[in-house]
């Protein structure tokens, strides 16, 4: 299944479903880190975010639940180039496509990250959709309606 992910700035970036079917509507932001998506993906301080990982492969160790922080799962998204099926972590006990689904949380594969990455670097932190739906006038609107609300 598609996934698509609209920038404020108009630009779309159209890649494969790794979790959850929908649209969330959320401020993008990179993360650079090498390891350590599963304590990302529960931290704080990315709810509500739009998380692209500059790192390109994600999802190689899969889950691994007893070194979990927290059950929450406060990320909204996650943008990834290459999407690791195959979890290959001793103590895993879930792969990051499962745990995404399970958590509700959309993502995105075969993206180009670092074009991303990029744009929020040169025009800073945007509002942005990712959706598994075909990209509507009314989904742009809401993303203008979303980011309005988030300014006032």
């Amino acid at each position: 299944m598609k996934a698509k992910l609209l920038l404020k700035n108009g630009r779309i970036f159209e890649g494969l479903s790794v979790g959850s079917n929908g649209t969330v509507y959320g401020e993008i932001c990179s993360c650079t880190a090498m390891t350590g998506y599963q304590e990302i993906l529960t931290d704080e301080n990315y709810s509500g975010k739009i998380v692209v990982f500059t790192y390109p492969e994600i999802g190689n160790y899969g889950i691994c639940a007893d070194e979990m922080p927290t059950n929450q799962a406060p990320v909204k998204a996650l943008i990834m180039k290459n999407f690791c099926q195959q979890e290959s972590h001793y103590k895993s006990t879930e792969n990051l496509g499962a745990f995404l689904k399970r958590k509700e949380i959309i993502a995105i594969s075969n993206v180009d990250t670092r074009e991303i990455t990029s744009i929020i670097r040169k025009e800073g932190a945007m509002p942005c959709l990712v959706t598994t739906e075909d990209i509507s006038n009314e989904m742009k609107n809401k993303l203008n309606i979303w980011q309005a609300d988030k300014n006032n």
